[in-house]
Formats: C-alpha cells, structure tokens, sequence
C-alpha cells in the first residue's frame, strides 16, 4: 500500500504484507492509519486522503459514492475522485519503471 501527494511524493509504504492482501486490511493495520485517527482526533480536519471503492468511509479518507447515476452530482464527484486518485497509480506505474524488479517475481538464467 503506498501513500502519496498531488506531486507523486511518497508519504508512506507498508509493504509488510503480501500482494493478495486487500489494500483495506493493510490499512485497518497499518501506522499511517493510526496516525491520521489520531490527528483527526486532536482536530485536524484539513489532512485527508482519496482511497478507492476498496475502502470504508473515515473522517479523513474519501472514498467515491456506489451505485450512481450519470449525470449526478455524485456521479460529478466521483469523476473529480478518480481523476485525484490516478495520481497514486501514476506514481505507482513511475516506481515501477525505475525499480524494475518491482513488477514481480524474476525468472533466474
């Protein structure tokens, strides 16, 4: 799971996990979580973070609406959310053209 900013700046890796675990039960555990719970419950209010359908709703992570129609208000914000959201998968496609080994296991000769 990778965090980043609207420049590709990486904030956080957790990388303790396999590649078959599901991005939201690597969140549930993982420090970045805690500490964006915990900042929010001192009351900041201004750190937030666009995930994807795959996660739960929190104070500070945005996920997009399910189950809308075109042409909604909703259907309006989850675009705006996608197009915020590519910038993670860019910066994941930009790691994985620097640290080739990073598209999986290598076959050794």
């Amino acid at each position: 799971m990778i965090i980043c900013d609207y420049r590709m700046k990486v904030l956080a890796v957790d990388a303790s996990r396999p590649g078959s675990c599901h991005d939201s039960f690597i969140w549930n555990m993982c420090n970045a979580r805690n500490y964006f719970l915990n900042s929010y419950n001192q009351g900041d209010t201004n750190s937030l973070l666009l995930g994807d359908s795959g996660y739960g709703l929190e104070p500070f992570l945005i996920t997009p609406y399910k189950d809308v129609a075109a042409g909604t208000v909703q259907h309006k914000f989850n675009n705006s959310h996608a197009s915020g959201r590519n910038i993670v998968e860019r910066t994941i496609g930009v790691l994985k053209s620097r640290f080739r080994s990073l598209h999986g296991t290598q076959k050794g000769g």
